[in-house]
């Protein structure tokens, strides 16, 4: 579903995230249509903890430039897009 989405995208992704390997992460995020988005990488982290304090101001940054970011134009309900994102023809 997230090739229909534009907003804006933030991927927090842990070099030691043993559940969903970096390389599923940085595949998402590069595959995203979205405007903006950043990838942030944070090392050290797996999947289960939370994120190490020295990474919250990178985080801050990202979320302030998400709602600083005007909203895109949403696409018309009868469109290709939007049809095929709920599973109709």
């Amino acid at each position: 579903k997230l090739t229909v989405y534009h907003g804006p995208l933030i991927v927090i992704h842990g070099t030691e995230d043993k559940v969903i390997p970096m390389e599923h992460g940085r595949r998402l995020y590069e595959s995203a249509p979205c405007d903006p988005k950043q990838w942030i990488e944070v090392e050290g982290m797996n999947h289960l903890v939370s994120h190490p304090p020295n990474i919250e101001g990178e985080i801050a940054e990202s979320l302030q430039e998400v709602i600083n970011c005007p909203s895109p134009e949403a696409p018309e309900a009868s469109s290709p897009e939007v049809a095929a994102s709920r599973g109709s023809s």
